[in-house]
């Protein structure tokens, strides 16, 4: 049975695979979404119109951009209690901790890495991941590349009408999320 339906799938050749290039365009574009009503019922038409409609959105929501901080004097820093070896070797479990308690069914970072890749690689890893935590809680300053943070929208009811009827998902990264479990 098995072979004699390998054998009609490769006598139907390039019409399965136009079948299943049909089939996937047609899910992608059933994905899409054309219009929108804005916050007055106005129906907005166009992907580039509900692009700008949702962009003005989340922004109004989430807020303005935050004013620079002014930098950490490390003459104040060096001025406190320096941590003992035993906090120090206590602060590595607490990192390893950290970055173990995240799920690896959780989405991926920004740079495409689920934290099981972490766990997997930490004999490897885990130096480095260290150091860049320790560095974080030594100078207060986090590289941008860690800190970035992919925004995604999905809709919470299956035929949204209004940008209220999305969800907003923040992808951010394995250490980043590992340095706020810290401070939490």
């Amino acid at each position: 049975m098995q072979t004699q339906s390998k054998m009609e799938w490769i006598k139907h050749g390039d019409d399965n695979i136009r079948l299943f290039f049909a089939k996937t365009k047609q899910r992608k574009l059933a994905s899409y979404i054309y219009t929108i009503n804005y916050k007055t019922r106005v129906l907005v038409e166009g992907f580039d119109l509900v692009r700008q409609m949702m962009c003005k959105f989340y922004k109004q929501l989430l807020g303005k951009q935050p004013s620079p901080r002014e930098s950490i004097s490390l003459e104040v820093i060096q001025q406190g209690a320096i941590i003992s070896q035993e906090q120090q070797i206590h602060m590595c479990k607490e990192i390893k901790k950290a970055i173990f308690s995240i799920p690896d069914i959780k989405s991926p970072s920004p740079d495409g890495f689920y934290s099981g890749f972490y766990r997997d690689t930490w004999f490897k890893m885990g130096p480095l991941i260290r150091s860049t935590v320790k560095e974080f809680f030594s100078t207060g300053v986090i590289p941008s590349y860690i800190s970035a943070t992919k925004l995604v929208i999905l809709p919470k009811v299956p035929n949204p009408q209004s940008a209220v009827e999305f969800r907003l998902i923040s992808h951010c990264d394995v250490i980043y999320k590992s340095i706020s479990k810290l401070l939490c």
